[in-house]
């Protein structure tokens, strides 16, 4: 765990936080009805996908398992919901 953490890429370090950040912003928008939540709903999916690509295509030392997959769909499937809702 620790040779993951020294090795890991810095924009895999920020997709995390930056789809936090992005989903509480765009949700606080969407409840306030703004326009502006849909193009935030947008880069929270990018970044769920580049950081699904990453740990499916990438990294070799994670041994991908049907409980990684679907919790990955799962949050991938709410990011586009986001999307699609907010429209």
């Amino acid at each position: 765990m620790q040779c993951y953490i020294i090795n890991e890429f810095a924009w895999v370090a920020a997709t995390f936080p930056l789809a936090v950040f992005s989903v509480s912003i765009g949700s606080i928008g969407l409840l306030l009805r703004k326009a502006w939540s849909h193009p935030v709903f947008v880069f929270l999916a990018v970044c769920v996908i580049a950081q699904n690509k990453y740990n499916v295509f990438i990294r070799k030392d994670l041994e991908v398992t049907s409980e990684n997959a679907i919790g990955s769909l799962f949050i991938l499937g709410v990011a586009l919901f986001l999307i699609f809702h907010s429209k």
